[in-house]
């Protein structure tokens, strides 16, 4: 009997849970801080709707909710699962998850940037080009088992020593350059030993967002070597 009981209890969630659906999907990826407009159909009678973990509802359901509403929401610059969550006049909720928020917030569980090469060799006294390049990293969400990873980011920055160029443009030091994933560095005749070229990845979904963890790519200045004949 009891087992009985528990396959009704079973389809009843699975049946309920079918029953609710919202667009677009839970399954697209989504920029933080970007207002979007959600369809959802229900089976029960509305309440409200709130936004959780981040997510935030700016637009309610305009009044009379029947079975299919729609409502505006943002998502949080925060790479963890988002959602909103659905009460019913009888009490019971439900939630709509979404785990693909294209954040940096939290450090990614995913393939880090690795470069080619992994060391740049620039001889003193002398300008050196180095092309340098990497794959595109994944998005990634935080505190999901296993690793969420997902996408492709496609834009990047870089730090280099004062006096070097990424491509045409001559670093101050300080100011981090725009670049993607294939660039050019060029070094000045002396600056740099002991030092790095730094990478991170940033997002393109708008101005303000957060910017990736940066690797360090080590700066080797060898001497030349003289000799007299």
């Amino acid at each position: 009997m009891k087992h009985f009981i528990s396959i009704i209890s079973f389809l009843f969630c699975f049946l309920f849970s079918k029953s609710q659906t919202i667009s677009p999907s839970q399954n697209n990826e989504y920029c933080p801080k970007t207002e979007y407009t959600f369809t959802v159909t229900i089976s029960k009678q509305f309440s409200n709707i709130i936004g959780l973990y981040g997510a935030i509802v700016t637009q309610t359901p305009t009044p009379p909710v029947g079975s299919s509403f729609t409502f505006k929401g943002k998502f949080d610059d925060v790479n963890q699962k988002q959602a909103f969550k659905v009460t019913f006049t009888d009490n019971t909720t439900y939630e709509f998850g979404f785990k693909k928020i294209k954040s940096l917030f939290f450090t990614s569980s995913c393939t880090p940037i690795q470069p080619t090469p992994a060391i740049i060799t620039a001889p003193r006294c002398q300008v050196s080009s180095i092309p340098l390049s990497f794959s595109n990293i994944q998005w990634s969400t935080a505190y999901e088992s296993p690793s969420l990873c997902f996408g492709s980011i496609t834009t990047y920055e870089y730090l280099l020593p004062s006096g070097w160029k990424l491509g045409t443009t001559t670093s101050n030091g300080t100011t981090w350059i725009a670049g993607g994933n294939s660039v050019t560095i060029t070094s000045d005749l002396s600056t740099g030993a002991g030092s790095a070229v730094k990478v991170r990845p940033t997002n393109a979904c708008g101005a303000g967002l957060v910017k990736g963890e940066e690797i360090q790519i080590p700066i080797s200045r060898p001497r030349p070597t003289l000799s007299i004949a």
